[in-house]
């Protein structure tokens, strides 16, 4: 089932970051803080209660001097980690010849943990690590 929520995850990534696409707007509350960076390049979101995860990391790659056309989400399975493989060098030579960032995770979900959950912590990691850089 993970491996399916997976593969549809990287769909949704890589033909909703065209040139031209607008990122959708999230719901969050201004109150609640929900991450924080942990270097440059790797981010942390904070669950509240109604979302489907205990953690949820994300660190992301992106090749220098190039403009990429996609964002390649390197899905290990429910409760491994894929946030080294981002660094690893036949993932960024495949990104490279693809003009491809990259970016790992762990997510950790919970017993109400959903599809639309883990998404969310994506699309908002997503969010504030491309602001960033």
């Amino acid at each position: 089932m993970f491996k399916r929520i997976s593969f549809l995850l990287l769909l949704i990534v890589c033909f909703s970051c065209s040139k031209g696409s607008t990122p959708p707007e999230l719901d969050i509350d201004s109150d609640f803080v929900r991450g924080k960076f942990i270097n440059d390049w790797a981010y942390q979101v904070f669950p509240n209660s109604s979302d489907g995860f205990d953690s949820a990391l994300f660190s992301l790659w992106i090749p220098t001097n190039t403009d990429p056309k996609a964002i390649l989400v390197i899905s290990p399975g429910s409760g491994s980690t894929s946030l080294g493989d981002v660094n690893l060098k036949e993932w960024q030579d495949y990104a490279i010849q693809e003009n491809l960032a990259l970016i790992g995770l762990q997510i950790k979900p919970n017993s109400s943990a959903t599809t639309s959950s883990n998404m969310f912590a994506l699309l908002f990691a997503l969010k504030e690590l491309t602001k960033k850089t």
